[in-house]
């Protein structure tokens, strides 16, 4: 039995090992995966508008000068002369704060650089049906999407199951015929020597050689059948190989 047919004989993987690297590697569970993959990412797209909206604005001026105020008439001889004295309490309060602004010759009112910033955090509450709506889809889909990995994994394992098994078979087949090849090679020689002492005639030898021909025949069938089936395991696990 020559090195090639030993290999046959053996099965590379087991049958577990074929199911998982089948799952991992098969296109059309990467295509699923990729499905649901893209609908969860859609559906928390939608679910995102369910929180509130934060807006926020700023703005900044740069003006050519800071604005003042000049203040009083810049000491004696202004030209404001002197208040008369208060006759009501208005008058009493407004010559206090003169007289607290008489030091000063002028006030800012508005600076070189001016900012603004505002804040606003709103709930919108007319689309939260819409996006409840739309989220209900959404997990509906990635259900589906799931539903579909569930099928199409139990469709790629129930027909790895059913090639690996033909596989075996294949195999035993294989070894059935090489060991009936090898007892009618082992039966010729026999039968050689006993024609060779002229104890058998030249029919019984030709009966056998007859016999190990269609042997040899089978067993090259066998052995197609083998590499056929590896060929299928392999396309059935997703890899364009024989396994």
């Amino acid at each position: 039995m020559n090195a090639l047919l030993s290999l046959l004989l053996l099965a590379p993987i087991s049958l577990d090992q074929a199911i998982d690297e089948g799952l991992a590697r098969h296109p059309q569970v990467r295509s699923v995966e990729a499905k649901i993959s893209a609908a969860v990412a859609q559906r928390r797209g939608l679910t995102a508008g369910y929180g509130p909206q934060l807006r926020v604005e700023g703005s900044a001026l740069l003006w050519d000068s800071a604005q003042t105020l000049t203040l009083g008439g810049g000491g004696e001889g202004g030209g404001g002369g002197a208040l008369p004295p208060p006759a009501t309490p208005y008058e009493a309060a407004t010559a206090g704060l003169l007289d607290s602004l008489s030091g000063l010759s002028e006030m800012e009112v508005r600076q070189r650089l001016t900012t603004s910033f505002k804040v606003q955090l709103a709930q919108p509450l007319m689309d939260l049906y819409k996006i409840h709506l739309g989220a209900a889809l959404g997990g509906q889909g990635i259900e589906a999407r799931r539903l579909e990995r569930a099928l199409t994994t139990r469709g790629i394992t129930k027909g790895i199951i059913e090639i690996y098994l033909r596989g075996l078979q294949a195999r035993q087949a294989l070894k059935a015929t090489q060991a009936s090849l090898t007892h009618l090679q082992a039966e010729r020689g026999r039968i050689e020597a006993l024609k060779a002492a002229g104890l058998v005639n030249h029919h019984d030898l030709l009966r056998l050689k007859v016999a190990e021909a269609d042997a040899l025949q089978r067993r090259e069938a066998a052995r197609d059948g083998v590499e056929a089936a590896r060929l299928a395991l392999g396309l059935a696990m997703g890899v364009r190989r024989p396994v």
